[in-house]
């Protein structure tokens, strides 16, 4: 038994360190996707970090717009409002990269689905390790 600890021990020694971080990150914007999809957008709006930065490409004029936080929140919730018909976004590729130990740039192309129509676009995400844990610093999106 003893042997076994060891072991584990070792082997968990050779795990990076950032390992951890990079699944806590996976796992929170999987959440981020699942609870905009559920119509929970004060859940949701708890990812963000209260300062953080909000960009996005108009689709038809392609200029880079900007919003903070309560107001893209009030526009999530609006978009979400029509409880019978809630639209759904769903991660299709996620890519992290971990910056230091308390950053993290991610990438996720996704799609949309609502009642008559998919889109399918990208989300550019800046996560930073805070006090109250990984928060969402600044986002950028669009879709293609």
């Amino acid at each position: 038994m003893k042997v076994f600890f060891i072991l584990v021990f070792l082997v968990s020694s050779l795990i990076p360190e950032d390992l951890n971080s990079k699944e806590q990150v996976k796992q929170l914007v999987e959440k981020y996707f699942q609870l905009w999809s559920n119509g929970k957008i004060q859940e949701y709006g708890k990812l963000f970090d209260p300062k953080a930065f909000i960009f996005f490409r108009d689709h038809y004029t392609k200029q880079i717009l900007s919003e903070d936080l309560q107001t893209f929140l009030k526009g999530q919730e609006n978009a979400q409002s029509n409880k019978g018909n809630l639209m759904k976004e769903v991660p299709l590729k996620i890519q992290i990269e971990l910056v230091g130990e308390e950053t993290a740039m991610v990438t996720v192309y996704w799609k949309l689905t609502s009642s008559h129509k998919n889109i399918l676009g990208y989300d550019h995400f800046i996560w930073a390790k805070t006090n109250t844990g990984w928060k969402i610093i600044s986002l950028f999106f669009y879709n293609i």
